[in-house]
């Protein structure tokens, strides 16, 4: 299949997730012109501290445990926020729950953005980490989760996509219960001690993040097994409106309320540089595209995502030639014009 027609594909998948859960999927943030993102977990901070109370926590519990925090994980991306009491939040909750009528439902949303992070955007992962990962895990349920021993649901929706990668699956197993905010690598071991598995670099997928001792305690029990670099994808970033306006102030909650759908790479987040030597804040330089709520109350359709020209972040051109030209540097999806983009527009993608 030739690059341009692998292009269109996996742009039609994006589009695909955008039409499924664009209108209250948002999109992560990792740094704000007033310091209230923590860089680590894309979480909210005091503009006066550098990370957040949860990782300053974590990195100070890594200090002790290793040497100079390598305990934990290396990267840490996630795919979008997960409001409490909003639909991505009752996703995250509900897939995973037999009970919830709409878990079906929930499950293909995880697909989607399984799909977008682990088939669409898995090269770019090399981006961030200098190299592709050689073994992969999901993170299974701990001794006060009420799916404990159960297969977990995620594993089987991310072994369709992981499967294709030709990499080892990692087996861990939960041993005790999880302790909020506190990193014990003793909550986890490896299933079989006998696998001698590749840990050059492992791929920890979680669907949620709160305080992330769960898998960063993962991490730390890889770092024992001599993994030498972890990166964790999280599907959602958890994020409690109430207390940030409790504890931040109303300007910060409200920040956070008005973040919307990002069509970005999950991966690659930070500034990079571009064929054109100038920062270009997306891994794939791609046009970006913006969900238009419907006024008439029926359900959004993908041919109402419209082109936001939306200017290089670096040049500050809206230019399509200037647009072509900034573009990530050896990204498997590197720019396409906006004539390819406008093809695909009204494609739905394949189901799910």
């Amino acid at each position: 299949m030739s690059g341009e027609r692998q292009i269109s594909v996996d742009r039609q998948l994006e589009l695909a997730k955008i039409a499924r859960i664009g209108s209250y999927a948002r999109g992560i943030i990792y740094h704000s012109k007033f310091g209230h993102v923590c860089p680590v977990c894309a979480g909210p901070k005091k503009t006066e501290y550098k990370l957040c109370i949860a990782c300053a926590n974590e990195a100070w519990q890594a200090s002790v445990l290793g040497t100079d925090g390598v305990v934990l994980a290396d990267s840490v991306r996630f795919g979008h926020y997960a409001y409490k009491g909003e639909q991505m939040y009752r996703v995250m909750q509900g897939y995973k729950n037999a009970d919830d009528p709409s878990a079906g439902e929930y499950q293909k949303d995880i697909k989607y953005i399984a799909a977008d992070a682990l088939a669409v955007h898995y090269p770019c992962i090399a981006k961030i980490a200098g190299g592709m990962p050689t073994a992969w895990a999901t993170i299974p349920s701990t001794r006060s989760s009420r799916n404990y021993g159960k297969p977990h649901i995620l594993t089987k929706l991310v072994t369709p996509f992981m499967s294709r990668m030709g990499i080892q699956q990692l087996q861990l197993q939960a041993n005790a219960e999880k302790t909020h905010n506190h990193i014990n690598p003793r909550v986890f071991s490896l299933a079989t001690e006998s696998q001698q598995p590749d840990l050059a670099h492992v791929l920890l997928i979680e669907d949620s993040w709160t305080s992330g001792a769960t898998v960063q305690s993962a991490a730390a029990m890889l770092r024992l097994h001599g993994a030498a670099y972890i990166t964790v994808y999280c599907m959602s970033r958890i994020i409690d409106l109430n207390w940030i306006e409790g504890n931040l102030g109303s300007k910060v909650a409200e920040g956070f309320r008005r973040l919307s759908y990002k069509d970005q790479c999950p991966c690659v987040s930070a500034s990079i540089l571009c064929e054109a030597g100038m920062n270009h804040n997306a891994c794939c330089g791609l046009a970006m595209f913006s969900w238009i709520p419907p006024t008439n109350g029926r359900n959004p359709r993908p041919d109402v995502y419209l082109e936001v020209q939306r200017p290089c972040w670096s040049c500050n051109s809206s230019s399509l030639s200037r647009r072509r030209a900034c573009r990530a540097n050896s990204a498997p999806l590197s720019c396409v014009t906006l004539a390819r983009l406008r093809s695909v527009l009204r494609c739905a993608g394949p189901a799910m």
